[in-house]
């Protein structure tokens, strides 16, 4: 598995946490006065969300990733999981916190570094 990349942003290491990316089947329940009635629709890739997590990044990628996030548009996401497919993204949310290696704070990291993206399309080659 080779590195994710969103939009520029590549980081020096992967995620610790990266969920199988597929679509999902939209359904409802309701429960009728004498059972439950079940409605589904054909599985969609748009509009899920995708999370994912380090438990160290670089300050420096974190600065980078964050502008992204402020930026607030839509990136193409490449997982490179081995299934070749990219897809359209807006980073939904992103949070860490601050973590210093050195007590002369030349060395820092964000630790429990969490980003959501949110699926808008599969890029089309």
């Amino acid at each position: 598995m080779g590195l994710i990349s969103i939009g520029t942003w590549t980081p020096t290491a992967n995620p610790s946490n990266i969920p199988l990316i597929r679509p999902k089947k939209p359904t409802a329940t309701v429960e009728t006065y004498s059972g439950v009635a079940y409605f589904s629709w054909p599985a969609l890739i748009a509009g899920q969300e995708v999370p994912l997590t380090w438990d160290f990044l670089p300050a420096n990628e974190f600065v980078s990733l964050d502008a992204l996030y402020v930026a607030d548009s839509v990136q193409v996401f490449a997982p490179n999981d081995g299934s070749d497919k990219t897809y359209n993204v807006n980073l939904k949310e992103l949070d860490g916190e601050y973590h210093i290696i050195r007590d002369d704070e030349s060395t820092t990291f964000r630790k429990n570094v969490k980003l959501i993206l949110l699926i808008m399309s599969e890029v089309t080659p």
